[in-house]
């Protein structure tokens, strides 16, 4: 463990106790299982600073086949959509949270457009997976997301209701103009 992961542990501990999903004095059991996940998918954390502190952080991970909506109530739409997905490298965008107070849609943008950009081009990833809460799902939807499936709550979240999307990259206007433009502004640069 690094104290980069361990700062990004406590944003989305933050978070979840804003939206009611941890209580205050779960704040060891929230973390140690964020470290846990992160270790087990071998986890790239991307984070959003403002004057050197991490305000937003997200997990994402290259599907290896463990990942967290593969236990659970997803268990079989995860089947069904690697079957329909074929040789798509998929990934999981997971454990998104912003601190109290922050903007989250910007900082949510941004880490997003990191995600999509950055990340997933290192690791040729062109589609990927998410759990989230129901209220934030028109935004994803927005750009181009699919509703594979919900659930009221989430193992280990018992009172967080998830949502579960497929976004396949090459599908979204949205997501292949940053791309290109990332991608072209990378060639100009070189």
């Amino acid at each position: 463990m690094n104290s980069i992961e361990l700062e990004s542990a406590y944003v989305v501990f933050e978070a979840y106790v804003q939206q009611g999903y941890y209580s205050a004095d779960e704040r060891e059991k929230a973390v140690e299982t964020y470290l846990t996940e992160c270790k087990m998918l071998e986890a790239s954390v991307l984070n959003h600073l403002e004057n050197g502190q991490i305000v937003g952080t997200l997990m994402c991970a290259v599907d290896r086949g463990n990942l967290p909506v593969d236990n659970g109530d997803f268990v079989s739409e995860m089947i069904q959509l690697r079957q329909d997905l074929g040789s798509i490298k998929l990934g999981y965008f997971g454990k998104f949270g912003t601190l109290p107070g922050r903007e989250c849609d910007n900082v949510g943008r941004k880490l997003l457009i990191r995600a999509v950009t950055e990340w997933a081009f290192i690791y040729d990833v062109q589609a990927v997976v998410m759990m989230v809460n129901p209220k934030h799902v028109s935004c994803y939807v927005e750009l181009g997301a699919k509703i594979v499936a919900s659930v009221g709550s989430t193992p280990g979240l018992e009172k967080a209701p998830a949502v579960l999307l497929v976004l396949k990259f090459s599908d979204s206007r949205q997501i292949t103009r940053v791309r290109n433009f990332y991608l072209s502004d990378r060639l100009h640069c070189n």
